[in-house]
């Protein structure tokens, strides 16, 4: 006996090694496994701890005790145990879910252990396996009927996989269940109203309805409840039965004033239409839980229905409260200051929570924070025509290392919304910042900056900002990219020569010798070359871009456009072809390549589809030069035209452009040329 169970240790321990060398040399699809498993079914918060992760897992199972127990069981062949859970682990960690999830389900098969049981359903629903997940549970329940873990996600399957019949009497039965235990009852209710509320967004409008009988008829015993009145609310709102929604919020609230869930939504409901009921059920909450850390977001919907009453000075005073409550992360503030702006339209307001959150110690003392509000506060005072105010504050904006400056801020709007919606206790300075911190808006904050003093006429302290700011950033090429583009601009203002110049001479520092490479590098200098008559070397140029960019489709544009403007015949079906190109990546909206197609018309004497491409790209963007364009085409057109009507119709027509063009671009270069080619423009308006 002896020597039989000593090769039977043997044989499992080969066993184990084989697989464990075959799986980990194996080439499979490193999937993140263990992130599927915690986006699965299984987690919702109420199901505390049930994710724990695989190695867990096998530390559970291969504890002494575990395995104690294991072997005291006749029944179980420990070898077995050991041998499945480690090849489905290891199979797990390699990406094979699918192995994983077989040999969990057949260990499972044999084994009534109720770890066994539960790591087996977790595999199967991380590997979208709902039916022999609810199997696997419905087994788990057998040996266990009141664990909550398997009841609860017992209750999420049926759910997700729309068997609303088959929900219900589960429902019920777990209810009564709990007859004596209310609290565990309106658990059960809210664990329902949590699935319906995070996991409906994509079903369809018939599932939605079935959701609603199901709440009705799962209600009729608890509407004492407030929990179930939130629940009968929940199962309205989302069939946008705005009336019976507000029903049941009200009577949530009349049995249980603090439902927090059911005081936010209500308010949220009736805001728009009913403010100062708004504003009263959320004043009471406030009064009779001041200091729950729920309350700041209450506080926060209070402050938004204040907004929209003008009422500003009540809306301050949460402000006032909320900066003196410690778990308020200044970022809450900052996200309320914008939503002043970008909602309700009070930049002022906005203006003044950024400048008194700028003085807490807090912001002071966190330059990413104190940068990314200085930036927005700059804007805001763009918004409002106060140009001396931004310049003072985009002043404020510190350079900051390297390190942190490969975290700085791009945009932050889309993180807004989120933010907002987050649970307080989720608002974290750290996570926040590497949400929307990137390394694009410190330099932005210096090139507004370096645009304000220009339109100023302050030219040279503009440069020096941008030079200043270029020898920070040395490391960085696609930044001096930017920063070299944008001086370029600047000095064309004034000349254009200069410009091209300072393009070209920037080329001749060494550390610059990757510029050339940069599409918007190669692009700005070609497009100088073409303005300074150097068109062989913009040709050039942009035939080098497009090469190395086939999707540019300002590139495209631009060398289509010069074929055409040029009249170089040879080349209008090369031009057609790149202008098409481009208007394709543009989704045929773009309206400045919509004009190089309706030039190219004209040079090809289709006036007709000329003028429709001119006509379109001219009420679109209301240039100079798509106006004169579309002013030579109306000319043809009027010249051509053999029906009186028509004649009348071009002329008027024309008419319109030029006076628009005379009155918004009476000294642009383009527009004067066209003039004076014209012969003061005399003979072609009507008398």
């Amino acid at each position: 006996m002896k020597f039989k169970n000593f090769s039977n240790t043997l044989f499992n321990i080969f066993n184990i090694l084989i697989v464990s060398s075959l799986l980990l040399n194996t080439s499979i699809n490193n999937i993140k496994a263990t992130e599927n498993i915690r986006n699965g079914i299984m987690n919702n918060s109420e199901i505390e701890n049930f994710n724990n992760s695989h190695s867990q897992f096998a530390k559970n199972i291969n504890t002494i005790n575990k395995l104690n127990k294991l072997n005291n069981n006749k029944n179980v062949n420990i070898g077995f145990v050991v041998f499945s859970v480690l090849l489905g682990e290891i199979a797990l960690q390699k990406g094979n879910l699918g192995l994983s999830s077989d040999t969990w389900q057949n260990l499972a098969m044999q084994n009534t252990d109720l770890l066994i049981l539960e790591r087996a359903t977790e595999i199967a629903l991380a590997n979208n396996q709902p039916q022999r997940a609810l199997n696997l549970v419905n087994q788990w329940l057998k040996i266990d009927p009141t664990n909550e873990k398997a009841s609860l996600t017992q209750i999420s399957i049926l759910f997700l996989s729309q068997k609303f019949d088959d929900l219900l009497p589960i429902l019920q039965q777990r209810l009564i269940l709990f007859a004596n235990q209310p609290k565990q009852q309106r658990k059960i209710i809210n664990f329902v109203n949590k699935l319906i509320k995070n996991n409906t967004a994509n079903f369809s409008y018939v599932s939605l309805r079935k959701i609603n009988k199901l709440v009705i008829e799962l209600s009729k015993d608890y509407e004492n409840f407030a929990e179930t009145q939130s629940l009968l609310a929940t199962s309205f709102f989302i069939l946008s039965d705005k009336e019976n929604a507000i029903k049941h919020l009200k009577k949530a609230i009349s049995f249980d004033e603090n439902n927090e869930q059911a005081v936010r939504l209500l308010s949220f409901l009736i805001y728009k239409d009913f403010p100062r009921e708004s504003e009263k059920i959320l004043s009471n909450f406030l009064q009779k839980n001041p200091n729950a850390t729920y309350a700041i977001l209450v506080r926060s919907e209070l402050y938004k229905v204040l907004l929209s009453q003008k009422k500003l000075d009540e809306a301050y005073q949460q402000i006032q409260i909320l900066l003196k409550q410690n778990n308020v992360a200044p970022n809450f503030i900052f996200a309320l200051a914008v939503t002043a702006s970008s909602t309700y339209n009070e930049n002022d307001f906005a203006i003044k929570v950024l400048t008194q959150l700028l003085q807490e110690q807090s912001v002071k003392n966190n330059t990413l924070l104190s940068n990314l509000y200085n930036i927005t506060l700059a804007n805001f005072y763009v918004t409002n025509n106060a140009e001396n105010q931004a310049v003072d504050t985009l002043y404020k904006v510190k350079f900051i290392d390297d390190n942190a400056k490969n975290k700085f801020i791009n945009l932050y709007k889309n993180s807004l919304a989120k933010f907002n919606n987050d649970s307080i206790n989720n608002i974290k300075e750290e996570q926040f910042l590497n949400e929307v911190l990137s390394n694009n808006y410190y330099l932005n904050a210096r090139i507004s900056l370096a645009e304000l003093l220009n339109k100023q006429n302050k030219t040279n302290e503009a440069r020096a900002i941008l030079q200043q700011t270029l020898i920070n950033a040395d490391n960085y090429d696609k930044e001096k990219v930017i920063l070299i583009v944008t001086e370029s601009r600047i000095i064309a203002e004034n000349s254009e020569q200069q410009a091209y110049l300072f393009l070209k001479n920037s080329l001749k520092n060494k550390d610059n010798k990757n510029l050339i490479n940069d599409a918007d590098f190669l692009y700005t200098l070609a497009l100088f070359a073409g303005q300074n008559n150097n068109n062989a070397e913009m040709e050039r140029l942009l035939k080098r871009l497009i090469k190395a960019n086939p999707e540019h489709s300002a590139g495209l544009n631009a060398l289509g456009y010069y074929y055409v403007d040029a009249n170089i015949k040879s080349k209008f079906k090369l031009a057609e072809q790149y202008i098409l190109k481009a208007l394709e990546i543009n989704n045929k909206k773009d309206p400045y390549i919509v004009d190089s197609l309706g030039w190219l018309h004209y040079r090809k004497g289709d006036f007709n589809k000329a003028y429709e491409n001119l006509n379109f790209a001219y009420n679109n963007a209301k240039e100079a030069e798509i106006g004169v364009h579309l002013l030579q085409v109306l000319q043809v057109l009027k010249n051509k035209a053999n029906d009186e009507t028509d004649q009348q119709k071009y002329a008027e027509e024309f008419d319109k452009v030029y006076n628009e063009l005379n009155t918004n671009f009476a000294n642009d270069k383009i527009f004067i040329k066209y003039k004076n080619k014209s012969n003061k423009s005399k003979k072609f308006q009507k008398k």
